[in-house]
């Protein structure tokens, strides 16, 4: 118990500390960046790049965003996350936690000798499943009409065949 309430005060202060550490890091003035701010001022960007005076009535019609991952492979994901957590309260607090339920599994002898490749194993599940909810896929819409998905055609679109597309859609 007392080697657990150690390990416990070690692993606080390094947590102090690393937090600490990023605070002093940050230069004076820095202000912390919203990402979606930013994903937004790079459309924006974007948008006039390929809009410029020659298409001011694309302004705020053209909308985009990320395909969402499917849905199992968001419950994977937090299932993953869950697990992951638990492994790591056991791993720090399992003889506690298995007295307090009644006894030690037989199996948890191996798990306590062989406490790193369990966590990497945790680690790298978690890892895995949380790859799986980025899709790398996107629609482009103009009007709310579709003008190009990356999932449909399994490519990236050029921005020339965009605007073909968009003039077709103004002129139709």
């Amino acid at each position: 118990m007392k080697s657990t309430a150690l390990l416990l005060l070690h692993l606080l202060l390094a947590l102090l500390s690393l937090s600490v550490d990023s605070q002093i890091s940050k230069p004076l003035g820095a202000a912390d960046v919203d990402p979606h701010q930013v994903r937004q001022q790079q459309q924006e960007q974007m948008q006039s790049q390929y809009n410029g005076p020659q298409f001011p009535d694309l302004e705020g019609n053209i909308s985009g965003d990320n395909y969402p991952p499917p849905d199992w492979a968001v419950w994977i994901a937090q299932f993953t996350g869950i697990l992951q957590l638990a492994g790591m309260a056991f791993m720090m607090f399992g003889d506690g936690i298995w007295d307090s339920l009644g006894g030690q599994p037989g199996w948890w002898n191996e798990v306590k000798d062989n406490k790193m490749p369990v966590f990497v194993g945790l680690f790298l599940m978690n890892s895995m499943a949380n790859s799986q909810l980025s899709t790398g896929a996107f629609e482009i819409f103009y009007n709310g009409d579709l003008v190009f998905s990356k999932l449909a055609m399994g490519r990236m679109p050029s921005g020339r065949e965009v605007l073909l597309t968009i003039n077709g859609m103004r002129g139709a």
